[in-house]
């Protein structure tokens, strides 16, 4: 199983689960054209430190949220 496989496996199995990314898509290449993964799939662009709050914001409302950006950015 890899990175893509296991996110997918796990987000499909409880509907809390939003996969984010910060122009990093080529651990993720299926994820966004998923037929229901691609609505809680959110590209922040080149913007980690954003995404890392929006990831807060949706924990505190309830989300799982799953970050994943190069790690030197973050």
């Amino acid at each position: 199983m890899n990175y893509e496989q296991l996110i997918t496996e796990t987000a499909l199995a409880d509907e809390r689960f939003v996969i984010m990314t910060a122009e990093n898509r080529a651990l993720v290449r299926n994820i966004p054209s998923h037929p229901i993964l691609s609505k809680r799939f959110i590209d922040t662009g080149i913007t980690e430190q954003t995404m890392i709050g929006m990831a807060a914001g949706l924990a505190l409302r309830g989300r799982v949220p799953i970050v994943h950006a190069l790690a030197a950015f973050l």
